[in-house]
């Protein structure tokens, strides 16, 4: 996808141009928010409000209440499915508005709820992914050399980094039928939580889980969920994330210009950076 090598080449070349600033607002808001408009269809309007009400939708303590956060996102999400049934265009959002599912139309509802789902989860769990991954290359000098150094191992250091610093930490579901997990026996239609981001640090799944090692293969992780739930916005969020660290290393060397701040684990699932000071120098 060549734009979006293009967006982090212009977005992050215009950070380094600075010298330095928060990487969170120059960067890693804008790129996902901008390729939403480019791939899924959103509008320049639609995607001014997102970043807004995708945070008080996440956050505990924003201006904005959740379940007034939830009707504006819901009222967007309309709107651009209204926009699309009078003015088709060539994007993701016309082919879901004409798809239809076992011989049926896709319902608004439908609509709505995958559209939203596009809106904040690939947009909220990409910002703060973007994040851990500048993050840990300005706060691992010798991390960023190797992968200076070696270039091909920047698919694995992506992985290690999805997997240590898992965006959305628990994921609510239900039991379709008897499960047992280890010693305990959940029976059908029982509410469950699933910790992703405990099981991504499991020792019998990854030697050594509280590091990154990038000579590991680390795919089997759970940053992106697993099987019909996994994320469908995994692949472009791994192009992302590798053309980053390509254009990093590519620059003067990132380091943290001060302390990062972090949002603290949202609605009990999100965790993301607020604010992340970089620089560049050698």
């Amino acid at each position: 996808m060549p734009f979006i090598r293009d967006l982090v080449s212009e977005l992050v070349g215009d950070l380094a141009r600075t010298g330095s600033g928060d990487f969170i607002t120059a960067v890693a808001e804008p790129l996902p928010l901008r390729i939403l408009t480019r791939l899924v269809g959103f509008s320049d309007e639609t995607v001014a409000q997102l970043r807004r009400l995708t945070q008080a939708a996440m956050s505990a303590d924003a201006a904005t209440p959740l379940d007034d956060a939830r009707r504006e996102i819901r009222e967007l999400m309309v709107h651009e499915i209204e926009q699309h049934r009078r003015c088709p265009r060539n994007d993701h959002i016309t082919s879901l508005v004409h798809a239809e599912v076992q011989g049926r139309a896709i319902t608004d509802d439908e609509l709505v709820a995958v559209l939203t789902s596009s809106a904040i989860a690939d947009h909220e769990s990409t910002v703060s992914a973007l994040g851990s991954t500048a993050c840990v290359l300005a706060s691992r000098q010798g991390l960023q050399d190797a992968v200076r150094q070696d270039p091909t191992c920047i698919p694995r250091f992506v992985e290690e980094v999805l997997r240590l610093r898992t965006p959305f930490h628990f994921f609510a579901r239900a039991t379709t039928r008897p499960a047992r997990v280890g010693d305990v026996s959940i029976p059908a239609g029982e509410k469950v939580l699933l910790s992703y981001a405990s099981a991504n640090r499991d020792d019998e799944k990854f030697a050594g889980a509280d590091d990154i090692d990038i000579t590991r293969g680390a795919r089997g992780h759970l940053a992106f969920g697993y099987g019909l739930h996994h994320c469908v916005g995994a692949p472009v969020a791994r192009t992302e994330l590798r053309l980053l660290v390509e254009k990093l290393c590519a620059l003067p060397r990132l380091r943290l210009d001060g302390e990062p701040e972090f949002t603290g684990i949202q609605r009990g699932s999100s965790l993301g950076y607020r604010r992340l000071p970089v620089r560049f120098a050698d």
